[in-house]
């Protein structure tokens, strides 16, 4: 098992690479009409608050900025979170009220690239914040994952490992 990391970078890649298949799992989810109220899924509410309290917990220092997306895809497809947050997860109704607002702020972010036809991930990349992080407005997981260079993922995989 891996005790320590000194490779901040590779690590923030990974919880990239997290958001990115979260965010693709609704996805596919959706398109099957499973990512609803009430879906044959089970718990899609609290496991998204469980993946919302590492995004703004364990991983704050990682530059998480899908976390508001899982929100505002749960709040676009009517999975209530409010009704599922809990004392086992720490994440409040003011994280929710405070992700909420984030993803407010992108709207004119979203009909930007929405309406870009030769989208590519380098273009989700400082466009709000500047430097290297993602701002999440769009995504494409088939063209972003063999966008992925081999050397990220060997060692994405050598952190991993166990």
């Amino acid at each position: 098992m891996v005790t320590d990391n000194e490779d901040g970078d590779s690590v923030a890649k990974i919880a990239e690479m997290l958001g990115l298949m979260t965010l693709t799992c609704y996805e596919a989810l959706s398109e099957h009409a499973l990512f609803k109220p009430g879906s044959d899924i089970k718990n899609i509410g609290i496991m998204s608050l469980m993946l919302l309290e590492f995004a703004r917990g364990s991983g704050c220092d990682l530059d998480i900025g899908w976390g508001c997306e899982v929100v505002r895809m749960c709040d676009e497809a009517g999975i209530d979170l409010d009704k599922e947050l809990r004392k086992q997860v720490d994440f409040s109704k003011e994280d929710l009220k405070n992700m909420r607002e984030d993803y407010e702020d992108k709207e004119e972010g979203y009909k930007d690239t929405a309406e870009m036809k030769d989208w590519k991930p380098e273009d989700d990349i400082g466009n709000r914040w500047g430097g290297d992080r993602r701002d999440w407005y769009r995504w494409d997981w088939k063209l972003e994952v063999r966008c992925y260079r081999v050397d990220d993922l060997l060692e994405a995989n050598k952190l991993c490992a166990v």
